[in-house]
């Protein structure tokens, strides 16, 4: 199954411990305690966290869905996001078209600029 995530890892004693899909599943089947826990996914990995920690998560995910919707709805567009370096949003309907080009030059300038870096760096 695609979504099966690849590793899963429970809260014990406030430590990690890494168990099987097949436990996972036998504990929330079997287990009213179990099934109450909280879990995160990230990437391949679900992650149990403290309810604390999952109502916040989820509180920025919404909130960053809202922003990006209503970016959408307003006319800012996202130009440009290089995960975990940058991420350049703009408002389209306040730029002139030479602004709109100068913004566009800037851009390919970026990209040749980073086309010399190894993608480890």
């Amino acid at each position: 199954m695609e979504n099966t995530p690849k590793n899963i890892f429970i809260l014990e004693d406030g430590k990690y411990k890494e168990i099987t899909n097949t436990e996972h599943s036998r504990r929330r089947k079997n287990e009213n305690a179990y099934k109450k826990r909280k879990f995160i996914r990230m990437g391949n990995c679900l992650m149990e966290v403290t309810y604390e920690n999952y109502k916040k998560y989820y509180k920025s995910k919404e909130r960053e869905e809202y922003v990006e919707q209503r970016d959408k709805d307003h006319g800012v567009i996202l130009v440009l996001e290089i995960p975990e370096f940058c991420k350049l949003k703009i408002d389209v309907n306040a730029l002139n078209e030479e602004e709109q080009r100068e913004i566009q030059r800037y851009i390919r300038k970026v990209f040749e600029v980073l086309s010399y870096f190894d993608k480890k760096d």
